[in-house]
């Protein structure tokens, strides 16, 4: 009961400083939730914590049966939306949330969690509003109410590429960003899609460039950097790629891993053994438990080996034999793990085994 006065306090209060434009500054906010399954998450809790007042607090409502929640009566706004499960554990947060007008706003942990480095996908929700002080006077409302049309508009047209791109119709899906980009050429998610559309389209130069202007609006944008990247790769500019992505690494560890881990294998089934060592290599420095890292790792290390002309012995990189111990260590009933015993016996004459206990 308190905390229903409460609310009705802020809205009577806005209501008293804004006049007859009052009702402008409440909205709502709905959703579903799922988890790794793509089930409904039943009874969590959505937080949603206001970041652009210096006194607030935070609004909560449950998730029903179906996952589904609903706030109507959310001051309009910048928000951090946070779900938890029953236990009190938060499982994924969206941040700079616009309530500036009715939004839908998921939350899918198959999305929010999996990272797909060749192809990033949009921020769930679309392109928000940015971040700012709440509109407080009439012309500010008004500017705001404005950008949310025109956010609409664009969020419309992402959609209608979505649509473009599941069908693989990349001239179309190109011309429609082209057309999002023409109303607001300032975000960077826009330009960004764009660039991955123009991968699709194997026009990979455009690419380039649409990703170095996502880059230059949002340096911070790890899948920006990881998509540059991966364009690099495709006009025969490994090394840049390989700058490229440990930039990411700086920005975002997880997604660079990642993207480092995919590269390795793609230049391991092309036979590019020192390059796929290398982008390898630079996903272990970032994650030394990715298993599969080190064995792929100590198996194009391999293909450096020499052998010595008076002994006619092998002379094996010492980092390949330490790969493959190491994947046995991780990994001891992997599904490498006999190619990597049997190659430790050969090259060394004895492997070292980690049993799992059950």
């Amino acid at each position: 009961m308190i905390r229903k006065m409460r609310r009705w306090m802020v809205f009577l209060g806005m209501l008293a400083a804004c006049g007859g434009s009052a009702w402008a500054q409440f909205t709502s906010l709905t959703g579903h939730c799922t988890d790794l399954q793509g089930k409904p998450i039943v009874g969590g809790i959505v937080v949603m914590h206001r970041t652009d007042e210096p006194e607030t607090y935070d609004y909560k409502v449950r998730t029903n049966k179906k996952g589904f929640y609903q706030d109507y009566a959310l001051p309009l706004g910048i928000f951090t939306v946070s779900l938890y499960n029953a236990a009190g554990k938060r499982l994924a947060v969206q941040s700079n949330i616009q309530t500036g007008t009715t939004r839908k706003l998921d939350f899918d942990l198959r999305k929010l969690i999996h990272v797909t480095p060749a192809a990033p996908p949009p921020p769930p929700g679309g392109i928000a509003m940015p971040a700012g002080a709440v509109a407080k006077t009439a012309a500010a409302i008004k500017a705001m109410q404005e950008r949310a049309k025109l956010l609409q508009q664009l969020n419309a047209l992402v959609s209608q590429n979505d649509t473009l791109v599941k069908s693989k119709q990349w001239p179309q899906a190109i011309a429609v960003l082209q057309k999002a980009i023409s109303l607001d050429a300032k975000i960077g998610v826009l330009h960004s899609d764009l660039g991955s559309d123009y991968m699709g389209a194997g026009q990979y130069p455009e690419a380039i460039t649409e990703f170095q202007k996502a880059i230059a609006l949002n340096p911070k944008h790890a899948s920006y950097w990881i998509g540059l990247g991966n364009a690099q790769v495709k006009t025969g500019h490994p090394h840049q790629a390989m700058a490229t992505f440990q930039k990411a690494a700086g920005v975002d560890p997880k997604q660079a891993k990642i993207a480092l881990y995919n590269e390795g294998v793609k230049f391991y089934n092309q036979s590019h053994m020192n390059l796929a060592a290398a982008a390898l290599g630079e996903s272990l420095k970032l994650d030394p438990t990715l298993a599969p890292a080190w064995f792929l790792d100590g198996m194009a290390q391999l293909s450096s080996a020499t052998v010595d002309p008076k002994t006619g012995k092998m002379i094996v990189p010492p980092g390949a034999i330490h790969a493959l111990q190491q994947y046995i260590k991780l990994a001891p009933a992997g599904p490498s793990a006999g190619v990597a015993a049997a190659t430790l016996q050969q090259l060394t004459g004895t492997v070292q085994v980690h049993y799992q206990k059950h």
